[in-house]
């Protein structure tokens, strides 16, 4: 009678798990959409703020192109500017600008393609005679009407400051837009460029994007009026800032766009995404959670006489399981925290628990895989390993997450060991033998016996 009393009772107690491990499922799905959004929000910003100072590096490595050029060419510009202009030509060639030209100080200007044009109300022209390196707005090329943007920087005299004319060269709008077309979000994302004021300086070819579109606020109000209008307001709010962020919005379907700032012109790189590549992934998450619960339910209830023969024996397999991490070998959280314990009751040192994840890891993972992902984790796990003394352990927890135990005698031993352990964790070399940089976030507490 004892041995079905305690059957009974197992049972019911399995009865009460089965109805808590239901209620944790469906809460969990109701959470998991949110926290899964933010997510791929992060992943978005990650890449539109690449994506951003992918431009501006791009930008800032032809203001340098064009310095460079000008302390080459002011010698020949003084006595002959056609001449001048003639030498640049394999180097607007070589650099994929559409032209490069040389101007006086009243804007009569010589190009390598032999156009000779007036240049002295544009802009670019009138801050780079008075000394300033300029890039231009979207401007409509004088010789073809195509959509271009001018980079220019004066030309000094030899051996002094003064100004004797303006190098400049002119970059076509449809080279900024292979630049900023890379694929992401296995091909449903694409970026857009603007200017502060909402008008487009590079467009999008992709097939969702908007369609031959002036301005961006104009473009979100026309797509949806109703729906857009406070991500419009949001996004001019974001753009005059000049700080980054998300709007929601729709263009036949919901969409997100982040916002970041390119640094140059007070242009923005927006990049944007459909909503559908989030939502699928939270599906598919989704799936997998109540397939996981019913297979949770249907195993416990097939096997739970069972688990009560073989308690013990199992115990002493899930504590080893537990205590062992599977990505790196080494201890789990739940063997640190037990060592760590024992540790802190038999040193008389002074202590710290150092807990330690690295930035960006899901994008990490997005570029190179999680295979590649595993490989960093147990990389950081050899490198930490390697660096602890006698009486101090290691653990890698859930995702990215490390922690550790040290000993020391004083602040700045710590601190030292931390940099110095930050400097060896600096450069990752991946399997394909491009360098990463690790950004390394830490959180340490300091305890006494």
């Amino acid at each position: 009678m004892g041995k079905y009393k305690k059957l009974y009772g197992t049972l019911l107690l399995g009865l009460v798990a089965i109805i808590i491990l239901l209620t944790a499922v469906f809460s969990y799905s109701r959470s998991i959409e949110e926290s899964y959004k933010e997510e791929n929000i992060n992943s978005l910003k990650e890449l539109s703020n690449q994506g951003a100072l992918m431009l501006h590096n791009e930008i800032k490595n032809k203001q340098n192109l064009l310095a460079e050029l000008s302390h080459d060419v002011n010698r020949i510009f003084v006595n002959d500017p056609q001449a001048a202009a003639a030498y640049l030509e394999e180097a607007a060639e070589r650099n994929s600008f559409k032209r490069i030209g040389v101007a006086l100080t009243d804007g009569r200007a010589y190009t390598t393609d032999g156009i000779e044009l007036n240049i002295s109300e544009r802009e670019y022209f009138n801050k780079a005679i008075r000394g300033n390196t300029a890039v231009s707005r979207n401007l409509d090329d004088y010789t073809d009407g195509g959509r271009i943007a001018v980079y220019a920087v004066p030309i000094f005299e030899d051996g002094s400051d003064k100004r004797i004319g303006v190098l400049f060269a002119t970059y076509s709008l449809d080279t900024f837009r292979k630049t900023i077309e890379v694929s992401f979000f296995g091909g449903a994302g694409y970026s857009y460029v603007v200017q502060e004021n909402g008008d487009v300086v590079v467009d999008s070819q992709h097939s969702e994007s908007f369609k031959n579109f002036q301005n961006v606020y104009a473009a979100l109000l026309t797509a949806d009026p109703v729906n857009n209008k406070d991500s419009a307001e949001k996004l001019w709010q974001m753009i005059n800032s000049k700080k980054g962020g998300y709007i929601e919005f729709y263009n036949g379907s919901q969409k997100y766009m982040y916002c970041s700032p390119i640094g140059v012109n007070n242009w923005m790189l927006l990049t944007v995404t459909p909503a559908s590549v989030i939502e699928d992934k939270i599906n598919m998450v989704l799936n997998k959670t109540y397939l996981l619960g019913i297979l949770l339910i249907a195993i416990f209830l097939l096997f739970i006489w069972h688990i009560m023969r073989i308690h013990t024996r199992n115990q002493k397999e899930l504590m080893d399981i537990a205590y062992v991490d599977e990505v790196t070998g080494g201890y789990s959280f739940a063997k640190f925290f037990k060592e760590a314990e024992l540790l802190l009751i038999e040193t008389d040192k002074k202590t710290a628990i150092v807990s330690m994840d690295i930035d960006g890891f899901k994008y990490f993972n997005d570029m190179f895989g999680y295979g590649e992902g595993n490989d960093l984790l147990r990389y950081i796990w050899q490198k930490v390993k390697a660096s602890l003394s006698e009486g101090e352990i290691l653990a890698h927890g859930v995702a990215d997450t490390f922690i550790f135990l040290l000993r020391f005698d004083t602040r700045e031993e710590l601190l030292w060991r931390i940099n110095d352990l930050c400097l060896h964790l600096n450069n990752y070399i991946t399997k394909s033998g491009q360098v990463y940089k690790l950004s390394l976030s830490m959180g340490i507490y300091v305890g006494f016996l």
